[in-house]
């Protein structure tokens, strides 16, 4: 019976997102690469408020950050707390400025910026590209798939690569047909399956232990360090500024700035974001901690990321248990999307565009919207198979390999907008002397002196960007003047 009703629920989910893909469709404007992969800069504040609450909360939310409470306490929570005094206002004041220019100027790509503003040609969209927004973006999308596989495999007793393979080629369909319109209608609906899931869950569990005083109680007797922080001051604070610090130039995100309508929608970037943080990673796993606690008061640490999905299969009616593997779809698949449109853009826009400059290769922008349609479908059979791989827990590899790579983008971003003296080598040298440092402090010598990885990157990014700048030859007046930083 459960079965019978979570596939059914599954099917109609998965029609819907095909369905609203075939409507986006019919506004596109054809053979325009701006309409496909950022929709004309045609997006409002609800559809944006939306679609940015459901790109930033994956299956981390659902299954990672649930499984962090549980591990290390209110570590795990206090790690988004730095949202509040850090990303939200950066959300707003770096959201406007790439918004105005994205429309001003028709960015496609987080690239695009970049290299317009420091003039660096192709080294620059090559390290943007493939480094910051492919390399690191592919293992999240595996993340998702990843999360959606085993989801279905214990809701449904189908093969976990047999589920995998049908997430993939469902992923591939909708956002190769409806581009980032497609991806922002389905996105709205899985925003609003993934907060009710979260929220049914919690709801579920007070009222299982006769309120919300009797959950918090049985849940210290369970474990008394429930709520108590695990982990060493230095880890908390750094690695919640690194979470906190990125997350307004997540690339997936950073498109949704081009993709807004108006200065207020690129607003409803930030303020989807920050509602998603309060109620998914800080507020609600608190409530639902405490339940799987008292559920399961001795699970195995290196597990506790399956635990909620265990919960809703094991203990909640077939219905509610089906809408919370809807919304852990919801959460992996919106997040999944905006970085598989993402990922072809670079391929089919930055790689392109850089080939155009050096070869004799000249693609019009219907061919190169085909090509992302392409792309997209061969990012996604790639992403399955290495979904089939033993990658290790879901967090571990989100915080280690993608939230400190979009972090190297800060200072370039910080410095192009409001401090006239940066260039294209103080960029260059920056970004890779951060790669290289990463590499170090996350592979080789992992987190100095208790600081997390990002934080090390970010420094060394900033510092060789800073003196690099400094020393060698300033970006043209002309540039300058682009970006209102001389008169």
């Amino acid at each position: 019976m459960r079965s019978v009703v979570i596939m059914s629920l599954v099917v109609l989910y998965f029609a819907f997102c095909v369905g609203l893909a075939l409507y986006a469709r019919r506004s596109e404007v054809k053979g325009s690469k701006k309409d496909y992969f950022v929709a004309s800069g045609s997006i409002g504040s609800v559809i944006l408020f939306l679609t940015a609450l459901a790109t930033a909360f994956s299956a981390f939310a659902y299954m990672g950050q649930m499984g962090m409470v549980y591990n290390y306490g209110s570590s795990a929570i206090w790690n988004f707390f730095h949202y509040a005094i850090f990303s939200y206002p950066f959300f707003f004041i770096i959201g406007s400025k790439l918004w105005y220019y994205g429309g001003k100027y028709g960015y496609v790509t987080p690239a695009d910026f970049i290299v317009h503003r420091y003039e660096s040609g192709s080294p620059m969209r090559f390290l943007v590209g493939l480094i910051v927004c492919v390399y690191f973006s592919i293992f999240y999308i595996v993340i998702q798939i990843k999360g959606c596989g085993w989801a279905l495999q214990e809701a449904t007793g189908i093969s976990s690569p047999l589920a995998m393979l049908v997430i993939t080629l469902l992923l591939a369909l909708y956002v190769a047909l409806g581009g980032m319109r497609g991806v922002a209608y389905a996105d709205a609906m899985q925003a609003i399956l993934l907060i009710a899931g979260i929220v049914f869950i919690a709801v579920f569990m007070i009222a299982r232990e006769g309120g919300l005083v009797n959950l918090f109680a049985k849940g210290m007797a369970a474990d008394p360090t429930i709520l108590q922080p695990k982990q060493p001051f230095k880890e908390i604070f750094s690695g919640g500024l690194v979470m906190a610090l990125s997350m307004p130039l997540w690339p997936m995100l950073w498109t949704k700035y081009y993709s807004a309508k108006n200065m207020k929608a690129a607003y409803s970037v930030g303020t989807g974001s920050g509602l998603g943080t309060v109620i998914v990673t800080v507020s609600l796993p608190i409530i639902i901690v405490c339940g799987l606690k008292i559920a399961y008061p001795s699970w195995d640490s290196g597990k506790a990321d399956v635990l909620i999905i265990k919960y809703a299969l094991e203990l909640m009616p077939p219905v509610l248990s089906a809408l919370i593997v809807a919304g852990l779809l919801a959460a992996a698949m919106s997040t999944a999307a905006g970085l598989i449109l993402l990922v072809s853009s670079v391929f089919s826009v930055d790689i392109v565009e850089a080939l155009q400059k050096s070869t004799s290769l000249k693609l019009s922008e219907k061919q190169i919207v085909t090509s992302g349609r392409i792309f997209i479908v061969i990012i996604m059979l790639i992403s399955f198979w290495l979904a089939l791989m033993p990658l290790g827990q879901l967090v571990k590899i989100g915080i280690q390999m993608a939230y400190p790579g979009y972090l190297l983008a800060v200072p370039l971003v910080v410095g192009g907008l409001w401090w006239k003296r940066a260039n294209k080598y103080g960029a260059i040298w920056g970004l890779v002397a951060g790669l290289i440092t990463l590499y170090i402090t996350i592979f080789v010598a992992k987190n100095p002196m208790g600081i997390a990885a990002g934080i090390w990157g970010l420094v060394v990014c900033s510092i060789v960007f800073i003196v690099v700048s400094l020393l060698t030859k300033p970006t043209s007046d002309k540039t300058l003047r682009e970006f209102g930083l001389i008169k």
